[in-house]
């Protein structure tokens, strides 16, 4: 029971360890990564529907919507039919960020992974 304890203590240390490099080399933490890329991939989508697809509770993503949409990276604009939801929209400063920080992210996790076994 204890070594599965320890083995998910170093997980997540390095798991935020690989998220201060991401950060640093990309302008992007995993989460804001996976964000994007969802917004990408489902674009026009409410928050509710981006957060159930992310698997995280819609107070849990505004925060992070909006912290990457004063980065210019999206763009939240009021439903058409009602105007308590938003939609999502990625921004062509957001897609440029987004498919830089790509090239790069792999490259750290896999340069991480090989180092630290992260995956295994």
């Amino acid at each position: 029971m204890m070594e599965r304890a320890e083995y998910l203590f170093k997980t997540s240390l390095n798991i935020q360890q690989l998220n201060r490099r991401l950060e640093k080399a990309v302008g992007l933490s995993l989460v804001q990564w996976h964000v994007l890329r969802r917004v990408l991939e489902l674009p026009g989508s409410a928050a509710g529907v981006l957060a159930k697809e992310i698997g995280v509770h819609p107070g849990t993503l505004t925060p992070l919507l909006k912290r990457l949409q004063g980065k210019g990276y999206l763009f939240l604009e009021p439903d058409a039919l009602d105007a308590r939801k938003k939609t999502i929209l990625i921004s062509r400063e957001g897609k440029t960020k987004l498919l830089t920080a790509e090239k790069k992210f792999f490259v750290i996790i896999d340069e991480c992974n090989e180092t630290k076994h992260l995956f295994l």
